[in-house]
């Protein structure tokens, strides 16, 4: 239903823009926590595409929203691969914090079984509203670093990296590959 995915779509960029504000950035505290490089705008950007999927995972388990489920997930779904499909994998590119955002949750989903390859190769959505609550544990892991007094940047960064590490997983090569049409 158009209708449907288009307020699914809206309501994911709410979200989207408010979980940025939860521990902002702008905060010295999380700033410190952050550092200034690429690997803190990642974590930032992977906070902001998660924590809002927390929220909602959180409103679904309660019957608080008002929401399809399946037409939430696939607005995330197709902003996550928008992300893999046009924007740069190089971390240190503007581009890369989303690109990287998109290959964490997207190989958290498919480790999860939220989505699907099939025989045929194709992939396919096999259950929306865990994929919701795997998106939204995503986010809760991130605000405990946020949260821990011990987090710094050199923490950040290694969290990172092994979220770039994932960009040399076959499964994950063949996910972006379908994407951007090759």
């Amino acid at each position: 239903d158009k209708d449907a995915y288009g307020r699914s779509a809206s309501v994911e960029t709410f979200l989207h823009e408010i979980a940025h504000g939860v521990l902002s950035k702008s905060d010295d505290k999380i700033q410190a926590k952050l550092g200034s490089g690429s690997a803190g705008a990642l974590v930032e950007e992977l906070k902001a595409d998660t924590v809002n999927m927390s929220l909602l995972s959180r409103a679904i388990a309660q019957n608080e929203a008002k929401i399809d489920v399946e037409s939430q997930f696939l607005a995330k779904l197709g902003t996550l691969c928008d992300y893999l499909a046009n924007k740069s994998d190089n971390p240190e590119d503007s581009g890369g914090r989303y690109f990287f955002t998109g290959l964490k949750i997207v190989h958290e989903l498919l480790q999860s079984g939220s989505i699907e390859r099939g025989e045929s190769g194709k992939y396919a959505v096999h259950d929306a509203r865990k994929g919701i609550e795997v998106m939204g544990n995503i986010g809760t892991t991130i605000l405990a670093k946020y949260a821990d007094p011990n987090t710094n940047p050199e923490a950040i960064t290694a969290f990172a990296n092994q979220i770039i590490a994932l960009k040399d997983e076959p499964m994950m090569k063949d996910f972006v590959a379908m994407v951007r049409g090759k």
